[in-house]
């Protein structure tokens, strides 16, 4: 059961008035995993995860969470999901404790149950000593804290969790960050949307890329390493020629995915398709048109570099499916 489909999408669109936000999105994620939905921001990112939880009616397409259609079984899946928005906001004039027990009580827990309930989250998310404080009273972090407390309040096994560390510091970043991993250990399903590439690094066992409403790339962490592993990196040290010619160069000659860094040119190849015969034609093409360089060698290809060739144009066009 642990690598059962969790949540399945399928063909989903969405449009805010005529601006299409979700262009027929399709993917899915497996029960236990820690997926990554990566995106720059207005990507459809917070959209998604509004469809997902309820938060908008779906208009084309179907969506399927913890085996309950999204369509007829609403209700269910918002009792038995955790959700934290990126645009929360918490009643300033209440207590940590207050809060929490208010949410409890909102489950229909008896009064008895619901103290118990967020006496055991304010344990969870490390708040002994601020459970008195009022809202109004916490750092960034701890507000974040409070707000993935709401979303433990019913046990759910999903975790909806939208852009979590926005605007904090980093030691409160890494504490956020902790706590979500510490979460995800104890058997939790974990759906994160985040532009932050750090993150994704650290956390994710399966990601999707979506920009501009469309998936990109939808695979198993561990699967896309194996495919996009290597790449090219040529340091260009003639000063005669500028990058912008020299990129011209390569792309007429069928080279894509070409990332520049300053003086670095790095052409971005699928692991299968590097080999020595693909280097030595380019090195042959830069001396056939007298670019010289200092450096020329195969390299390991960062997610950063990937992340880049699927969001720029002329990037990586093929969708890698899991």
């Amino acid at each position: 059961m642990k690598y059962k489909d969790i949540i399945k999408v399928n063909d989903l669109s969405y449009y805010y008035r005529r601006n299409l936000a979700l262009d027929n999105i399709s993917f899915s994620v497996r029960k236990g995993d820690f997926f990554c939905f990566l995106g720059p921001n207005g990507a459809g990112k917070s959209t998604t995860v509004k469809l997902l939880t309820g938060q908008l009616k779906l208009q084309s397409g179907e969506a399927i969470v913890d085996e309950r259609n999204i369509r007829t079984e609403n209700k269910e899946i918002i009792k038995n999901i955790g959700v934290l928005t990126d645009d929360m906001v918490l009643p300033k004039e209440l207590t940590v404790r207050e809060l929490l027990k208010f949410v409890s009580l909102s489950f229909t827990y008896s009064n008895s149950k619901a103290k118990d309930v967020s006496n055991q989250v304010i344990s969870k998310i490390g708040l002994r000593e601020y459970a008195n404080f009022k809202i109004a009273h916490l750092s960034s972090g701890l507000l974040r804290r409070v707000s993935i407390g709401q979303a433990l309040v019913n046990n759910s096994s999903i975790l909806f969790l939208d852009e979590p560390t926005i605007g904090l510091d980093p030691v409160s970043s890494r504490e956020i960050l902790g706590l979500i991993k510490k979460l995800h250990n104890e058997g939790r399903t974990i759906f994160y949307t985040t532009h932050l590439l750090k993150e994704v690094e650290q956390l994710c066992t399966s990601l999707a890329v979506i920009n501009r409403g469309k998936i990109k790339l939808c695979n198993n962490f561990s699967n896309l390493q194996k495919h996009f592993k290597k790449k090219i990196e040529i340091v260009i040290s003639n000063k005669q020629k500028s990058l912008v010619q020299v990129i011209k160069i390569l792309k007429k000659s069928g080279w894509k995915g070409i990332i520049t860094d300053r003086k670095k040119i790095l052409i971005s190849i699928p692991s299968n398709n590097v080999s020595e015969e693909a280097f030595n034609t380019i090195v042959s093409i830069l001396q056939k048109n007298k670019i010289a360089f200092s450096e020329a060698a195969i390299k390991q290809l960062s997610l950063e570099e990937l992340y880049h060739t699927i969001i720029s144009e002329g990037g990586i066009n093929e969708t890698l499916v899991k």
